[in-house]
């Protein structure tokens, strides 16, 4: 809606339908066995970003959060579900680098994308939406919310539509490092 105002499309001519979901689907689906597959210890808190692998999305700005919260609690595990750029079969060299330059490897697992979506989000704890762009409404803040599971996003584009904060979940500014941490821990503790 604000994309078209700002082009000069009038206000009372412009109707937003918002994204639907199964509701259903995601509130009934089966937990799949995260912590078993990769190894996770018990009580650790799984965190997961879901989505595109690129710079819009903020996917190194939760992996520099992931840095940030394993510093206060190294128990965290952080799973990034998404599909890689066209050609690529892993996670793109930078993102992989990053990783690695921060020493995460062995808390920060990429798991490519998962056909039955609903079943991860089951899994994890938390789900953190870092956009940096204008996203209109994320998919994944309204999946999370039908699964139950806190999302912590940016304030950007619909999220701020989409989560009330601190009741439906938390928004934080973008490319915040320090305030998505904050965020992620506190839902952590």
């Amino acid at each position: 809606k604000k994309g078209l105002i700002t082009i000069g499309i009038r206000e009372d001519k412009i109707k937003v339908v918002y994204n639907g979901v199964d509701i259903f689907k995601f509130r009934e689906a089966k937990i799949k066995d995260l912590r078993g597959q990769y190894s996770c210890p018990p009580k650790a808190v799984l965190i997961g970003y879901i989505g595109q692998i690129n710079l819009k999305k903020g996917i190194t700005d939760f992996i520099e959060a992931a840095g940030h919260i394993l510093q206060k609690d190294p128990n965290c595990r952080f799973f990034i579900f998404g599909k890689v750029p066209l050609g690529g079969n892993g996670l793109p060299k930078d993102v992989a680098d990053l990783i690695n330059a921060r020493h995460l490897e062995n808390y920060v697992i990429f798991s490519g994308w998962e056909e039955e979506i609903e079943t991860i989000y089951k899994a994890l704890d938390i789900v953190v939406v870092p956009s940096r762009h204008e996203d209109p409404a994320p998919n994944v803040d309204i999946e999370a919310m039908a699964s139950g599971v806190p999302v912590v996003a940016t304030q950007v584009g619909g999220s701020p539509e989409l989560i009330e904060d601190q009741v439906t979940g938390f928004l934080v500014p973008k490319q915040n490092v320090k305030e998505l941490s904050d965020r992620i821990l506190q839902l952590v503790q």
